[in-house]
């Protein structure tokens, strides 16, 4: 129930107020209450009993100078109140014991992608929702029943308008000392996948860096037929911008087969970095401030995807200490993030810009470093690492990535275990696990079915339950000190990880498996001399010598090995793969698709693999019965349970799969 607003201003004053007495390195100055209402009408959850929905805003006010704000890009070119202080506010929505003694005294801080949630989605099971109401939403409660405050911060400055429940930062333009704007370039760089005509500059409708002037001479139009072939620009006659100058529209129209890239003057740079702050901030909040909405004794961040990439610049730009230099996050897990960063600190950055096997090309985000420990860059020089700026910590930062075999393909992810070579493999800190999902592709929870613009039916391998013991192994580990579950993930030690023209893929009828060519790969790029600064000034980078990608090899039936094998792919029924193939009529046909991956069943029988010469052998040589292949199945799944991978609660669910996979693809 939405509380009166007399009852909402009061509560704004006395927490305003009570901010006002904390310290000074107390960057949250103020929380709006938006909303406070039960979870499911106040039904227990276990024995952590019931939950409680907070919806609000939070009031940040930060001191361009000290040590702490120093890492935020242009934020002493930010316009400050009369204290000197640069101001922002972010969405705040969190769920939490009502009863904080039966809570386990952890916060799971999703940074939430793009603005959405998918925290609750993923560890939860339920249905996914950016509000979640309903019982349906709350999935079956795991983190509830396990006692966490679960928080999301809006951190990112430029997500979509036509979401109203995205969760956003508002955060200040920086300008040029004597009051004048800051202009620089901007690269928007797409494809289409059928005719289209007129294309948004904002990527995948994120809002777009206003343009100086639309007649200025350094805005420039090319295309090109591939990501390294030359560009060709286009006649400035022949496009305009559209949509108050957020949107391109070219004469003809955009064609499938073209990458498109836009070059242009923007102005009035929003200060990016404080997401980051804001993130540091918060957490500080509920971790040390007695007047905070929450508070908890440990916070945990979790980031899907751009998020697991905004948690790895966290930690190497030095966020993870705040203002007084106490430890903000005691453990990560950063899910499918590949070896990137990301555009979440640089004067002019966009943070929705990702980099994938056919998509955003030459953007910050598949660039050194890669690896936690660090190292040193043979070409360049560099030596550097994700926990260099960590290390200065009293307590470690505990880090569990979790990749699927797609982040191979698509994430360059052999750089986060590997040399800068590509021809050793590194040891990892102590305080760092990774976990590799083979089979797994990007999105989980998928059916098996065709996808538009995919040419084969995409991975229906769901690794969430990993998630799940993952993030119990995780408290277990910050909080007893208790051993996590081994790192598993494929290496070039043991030959489980190689260059791709090296794997063996078998000759399937009628699926045609990537060429060496097209797996993602990453360069050394050069965006300006001003670049150490945070400040891009070439558009686009040079591109210098290519890093070398490694990708899992695979089994005799096209089953990657070296990691985790989930019991799917431990007794399969099916090859899964990390990488699928596009369709011609998208104008890229001989590309990955990219976030899936690809399911290509078995034959049934010994007669049906004679007649489509399918090398792999049947589900009949390997299962003579359907009992056979549940008690297999189980086995698998006990393993992955006694080595620390599953949960044993989750065993009925994941012994239910195997009986949905023998119907779906074998019948009852």
């Amino acid at each position: 129930m939405r509380l009166p607003s007399l009852v909402i201003a009061l509560l704004v004053v006395a927490t305003t107020a009570l901010a006002a007495h904390t310290p000074a390195q107390a960057r949250v100055t103020g929380f709006e209450i938006v909303s406070r209402t039960d979870v499911l009408a106040g039904a227990p959850f276990g024995a952590t009993g019931a939950y409680e929905k907070i919806v609000g805003k939070l009031h940040f006010a930060d001191v361009p100078d000290t040590p702490a704000n120093r890492l935020v890009v242009d934020l002493g070119l930010a316009p400050r109140n009369a204290k000197g202080e640069v101001e922002s506010t972010a969405d705040l929505y969190m769920l939490r014991p009502k009863d904080e003694a039966k809570g386990n005294g952890a916060a799971i801080v999703e940074v939430n992608n793009r603005g959405g949630k998918g925290l609750i989605w993923h560890q939860n099971h339920a249905k996914s929702s950016a509000d979640p109401t309903t019982a349906e939403q709350f999935g079956d409660g795991f983190l509830m029943q396990h006692g966490f405050t679960v928080m999301w911060i809006g951190w990112q400055f430029d997500v979509p308008r036509d979401v109203k429940t995205n969760m956003k930062l508002v955060a200040p333009v920086a300008h040029n000392a004597d009051g004048s704007a800051i202009t620089g370039l901007v690269r928007s760089d797409f494809h289409v996948d059928k005719p289209t005509a007129e294309q948004g500059i904002g990527h995948n409708g994120s809002v777009p860096y206003p343009v100086a002037d639309a007649n200025d001479p350094a805005n420039v139009l090319t295309e090109r037929d591939d990501v390294l072939a030359p560009r060709q620009t286009i006649p400035r006659s022949l496009w305009h911008f559209t949509q108050n100058d957020e949107a391109i529209a070219l004469t003809n129209g955009f064609a499938p087969g073209k990458i498109y890239e836009l070059v242009y003057r923007a102005k009035d740079p929003t200060v990016v970095g404080l997401g980051l702050a804001a993130e540091r901030d918060a957490v500080a909040w509920i971790k040390h401030d007695p007047t905070a909405i929450a508070h908890v004794k440990r916070a945990y961040s979790y980031g899907i995807s751009q998020t697991g990439r905004f948690l790895r610049q966290f930690v190497e730009q030095g966020f993870n200490a705040d203002e007084d230099g106490r430890i903000v996050f005691d453990g990560m897990m950063p899910i499918v993030s590949g070896a990137a960063l990301g555009s979440f600190n640089y004067r002019f950055g966009q943070p929705s810009r990702d980099a994938a096997a056919f998509s955003s090309f030459f953007y910050p985000t598949d660039v050194f470093p890669f690896t936690d420990a660090a190292q040193t860059d043979p070409v360049t020089g560099a030596t550097d690492g994700i926990l260099t700026h960590a290390n200065a910590l009293a307590t470690p930062l505990k880090i569990m990535y979790l990749f699927t075999s797609h982040e191979y393909y698509g994430r360059v992810a052999s750089l986060t275990t590997t040399n800068v070579e590509g021809t050793a493999d590194v040891t990892l800190p102590p305080s760092v696990r990774a976990y590799a999902v083979m089979g797994g592709e990007h999105v989980p929870r998928v059916a098996a079915k065709p996808r538009e613009g995919a040419r084969y039916t995409v991975d229906p391998l769901d690794y969430t339950w990993t998630e799940r013991a993952l993030l119990v192994r995780l408290d277990a580990w910050v909080r007893a000190g208790t051993a996590p579950p081994e790192s598993h993930y494929p290496r070039i030690a043991d030959a489980t990880l190689v260059a791709p023209e090296k794997t063996h893929f078998p000759a399937i009828a009628g699926v045609k498996a990537p060429t060496p060519a097209v797996v993602h790969r990453t360069w050394r790029y050069d965006f300006g001399p001003q670049w150490r600064s945070g400040i891009s000034t070439q558009q686009p980078p040079i591109l210098g010598a290519a890093y070398p990608v490694l990708v899992p090899q695979m089994d005799a039936d096209g089953n990657d090995l070296g990691g985790l094998r989930l019991p799917e792919i431990a007794v399969p029924l099916a090859t899964y793969t990390g990488w699928n193939m596009r369709t011609s009529e998208t104008g890229f046909g001989d590309h990955l698709v990219d976030f899936f991956g690809s399911y290509f069943p078995f034959p049934a029988t010994n007669a049906e693999r004679t007649r489509t010469g399918d090398p792999r052998r049947s589900v009949a040589e390997r299962y003579p019965t359907r009992a056979a292949y549940l008690t297999a199945y189980d086995a698998a799944t006990a393993a992955l349970v006694r080595d620390g991978y599953l949960l044993a609660t989750d065993v009925p669910s994941l012994h239910a799969r195997a009986e949905e996979l023998w119907a779906t693809t074998q019948g009852p």
